[in-house]
């Protein structure tokens, strides 16, 4: 049986949940986005796995400077799945903020999730970028 509407909105409002923890360096948050053994692979950024590695991370962006200087903005979300297992597939471009703001990165992530206690969680995150970011090569 197709998701129900109210699984789309919630796999939803879970992306966006991940941008803002992201953005605003909120580890916590940010890694209770995923499932305790959760997998973010932004090679060749790198390959975060579970808790520890994806606050780790997160709390990393901070010393990026401020916030993290960026803004995630995610379009064209198509989720597809049937009980408690989804897959969304949603653009992504990262923009610079400040006084001449531009655009960072531009990719697509591709997300296998799970539903645990009622709660959708990103099992596995696969960042493909459209052109590796500044200082990182594929």
């Amino acid at each position: 049986m197709p998701l129900p509407v109210e699984d789309h909105l919630a796999i939803l409002n879970l992306a966006y949940r991940y941008a803002q923890a992201f953005d605003f360096i909120q580890p916590d948050d940010y890694a209770n986005c995923f499932t305790p053994d959760g997998v973010f692979d932004a090679r060749p950024v790198g390959l975060f796995e579970g808790h520890d590695a994806l606050r780790a991370f997160s709390a990393g962006a901070g010393e990026r400077g401020g916030d993290t200087g960026s803004r995630h903005w995610m379009g064209n979300p198509v989720i597809e799945g049937d009980g408690d297992e989804a897959s969304m597939t949603t653009m992504l471009m990262m923009v610079n903020t400040g006084a001449a703001s531009s655009t960072g990165v531009t990719g697509v992530y591709r997300d296998k999730l799970v539903k645990v206690d009622g709660e959708w969680k990103i099992k596995h995150r696969h960042l493909t970028f459209e052109e590796p970011p500044e200082g990182f090569e594929e």
